[in-house]
């Protein structure tokens, strides 16, 4: 059975005024299709930072988080490609009027 999710030494740290706060660092971990799963801990850990990274609101300081096998960080450059694209299809399409076709 294939991972739906995967991450692989994964970490995160945030530059301070002297030095740096790792919130976590080596973070291995697979969840497979069907699995339920729960992130539990005491407050300030890193869940909610965990959570972020897995929908794409963070970047993590290091490692890999894999959807289906496809790095996340490659899924969200393809993703705004894509909506740079459209956005200036959409833009092209407010300033050039519509082309009239003759018959």
């Amino acid at each position: 059975m294939n991972s739906v999710v995967k991450t692989v030494n994964l970490g995160k740290e945030y530059p301070l005024p002297d030095g740096v706060l790792r919130v976590f660092q080596g973070i291995d971990f697979e969840i497979q299709e069907g699995d339920l799963v729960a992130i539990m801990g005491m407050s300030g850990v890193g869940k909610t930072t965990l959570l972020n990274l897995l929908g794409g609101l963070d970047r993590s300081s290091e490692g890999q988080i894999l959807f289906d096998g496809e790095d996340l960080r490659t899924l969200i450059e393809e993703w705004a490609t894509g909506l740079r694209r459209m956005s200036s299809l959409r833009t092209l399409s407010a300033v050039v009027p519509p082309v009239r076709r003759l018959s």
